[in-house]
């Protein structure tokens, strides 16, 4: 099982988020050998980030693509294989998974949004508002 810790390096050393439970997971695995990985942390997307997705950008999109109130999966869908497909290690073209999404972190989120209102702006003539903006 591979289970994620965070922590800060300070001065060569490693100042864990949470170090009793970092301690009481290491007690699980005494006397085995152990893979060590360390990578720089990437905050996830966040739940207002997918708040605003759903609730605006692809609320937004519905009417000027021609689909329905109930057809936000079928536009998220089509938003994903126009931003976020991807070529993998063997040339072959794929749309990202909703796990794989999920693991998105917030720049990237942050950029496919950005794509999506430009898309909306340029090709369908939408605005869509910033997360900040209160539209009556």
């Amino acid at each position: 099982m591979n289970l994620p810790f965070v922590a800060t390096v300070s001065e060569g050393k490693l100042i864990h988020d949470f170090p009793e439970r970092f301690a009481r997971y290491l007690m699980t695995l005494e006397g085995k050998r152990v893979n060590i990985l360390v990578t720089k942390f990437k905050k996830k997307r966040s739940l207002p980030q997918m708040r605003y997705y759903f609730g605006v950008v692809i609320e937004e999109l519905l009417e000027p693509m021609g689909y329905r109130k109930d057809e936000k999966e079928k536009v998220h869908q089509i938003m994903k294989y126009k931003f976020l497909r991807t070529i993998d290690d063997n040339g072959n073209e794929y749309v990202p998974t909703l796990s794989e999404i999920t693991k998105v972190d917030t720049v990237r989120m942050g950029e496919y949004l950005d794509q999506i209102k430009i898309f909306a702006a340029q090709e369908l003539g939408t605005y869509i508002p910033d997360p900040s903006e209160r539209i009556n």
